[in-house]
């Protein structure tokens, strides 16, 4: 009787692991089908060539990226795991593993989960910070989902600070971490962001410059700190007396806000922002509203879809032909995104040829230029928009 309890009981445990270790696969289909989906479904692809390198360490752990071989820190000074001569290596981006074959036959494998990174069963140094990691069961883009939830939390850093991207950026953007903390409330992390978030003073993040000032920051400022209100009172007072300033008065006696976002006047997407925020925090917003009038990130606003004004898409349409024309869409995908989702038409949306890393942004400089291997802004803006697919 015992013996046969003991088989039941192993049999049932060896289920449940199973299961676990199938479960994300219950929802659908693998990773590479559904990103061949998505493709399908977008009018322009970005070319890439496959990574041979994958990221470690979401939310406030270390960051580390393995390549050929080595598990290094992100800056490359210092070698975490050399594992010697290897035969094969494949990276699975969805379930956050490297597995490693050695030329002596040893396999090892590098994963990430909620408690940390492991090589084997070993956790690594500086990676205990727990992260929620769902599996969107249900989802029908889970696998993709869960490697966009990746791309977010790894560009936020170990002090909480959401920075664009980790290798090339050094000041955070209130505007993308604004969009970051909508995945963060979506997925149970907004913790991650919380030494970082308590800490601000400024109402503006000057990340362009120190004296650059955007007026859409106002209210993303409202929203990133709407999960710990009384430890950011003042600051919230701050940016309230700020709105006070700007506010101009329109026709209908409705009051909005009005400045420069991206070097372009967007009454329509700050105010927008500025009402977000306010409604994050459960402050009235009844002397707000988004003015009788439309700006270049006009359709950029579908967070609020019963407060946005509704552009005809021919118009945008013109935009994304000029952008087309000058290969915007390597510079800026997050802004394809943001209109795929006001238009409700994924088709505007732009995806890479890589199954990793799926976002990214190209950056201008003296030399010439390189690329942001994976995009806060991008990857929280796709995220967003494809949960709901």
């Amino acid at each position: 009787m015992m013996k046969r309890f003991i088989t039941l009981s192993i049999c049932f445990f060896t289920a449940i692991i199973l299961f676990a270790a199938n479960s994300l696969s219950s929802s659908g289909g693998d990773y590479k089908a559904q990103l061949r989906e998505l493709r399908s479904r977008c009018h322009l692809l970005k070319d890439a060539t496959a990574a041979d390198y994958f990221f470690f360490g979401m939310g406030r752990r270390t960051k580390m990226i393995y390549q050929h071989g080595r598990l290094s820190s992100l800056d490359g000074k210092t070698i975490i795991a050399d594992f010697g001569e290897i035969a094969s290596d494949t990276i699975m981006p969805d379930r956050y593993e490297v597995r490693i074959v050695k030329k002596s036959g040893e396999r090892v494998t590098i994963t990430e989960n909620e408690r940390g990174v492991y090589i084997g069963k070993k956790r690594v140094a500086g990676t205990n910070q727990h992260v929620e990691l769902p599996s969107f069961v249900g989802k029908r883009y889970d696998r993709v989902l869960r490697v966009l939830l990746h791309e977010v939390l790894f560009n936020i850093q170990p002090d909480g600070c959401p920075l664009p991207n980790a290798e090339q950026y050094s000041r955070p953007f209130y505007r993308d971490a604004a969009y970051a903390m909508m995945v963060l409330k979506a997925t149970g992390n907004e913790n991650v962001m919380k030494p970082w978030v308590i800490g601000l003073n400024s109402v503006y993040d000057h990340a362009r410059s120190d004296d650059y000032e955007e007026s859409d920051n106002i209210g993303q400022a409202l929203y990133i700190i709407s999960p710990w209100q009384r430890k950011t009172k003042a600051f919230r007072q701050k940016l309230l007396n700020e709105a006070e300033k700007l506010k101009l008065t329109a026709d209908n006696g409705k009051n909005y806000i009005s400045g420069l976002v991206d070097g372009m006047t967007c009454p329509v997407y700050s105010t927008l922002w500025l009402i977000k925020g306010l409604h994050a925090n459960g402050l009235d917003d009844s002397q707000w509203a988004l003015p009788d009038t439309l700006d270049k990130y006009t359709d950029l606003c579908w967070m609020l879809p019963d407060r946005r004004s509704v552009m005809k898409e021919e118009t945008y349409k013109d935009t994304y032909e000029w952008q087309t024309r000058r290969k915007n869409i390597r510079m800026y995908p997050y802004l394809n995104a943001a209109r795929a989702h006001y238009y409700n038409d994924f088709k505007l949306a732009v995806m890479s040829t890589a199954d990793y890393p799926l976002t990214w942004e190209q950056v201008w400089k003296d030399d010439g230029g390189h690329e942001c291997r994976t995009h806060l802004w991008h990857a929280a803006e796709l995220f967003l928009l494809i949960i709901n697919q």
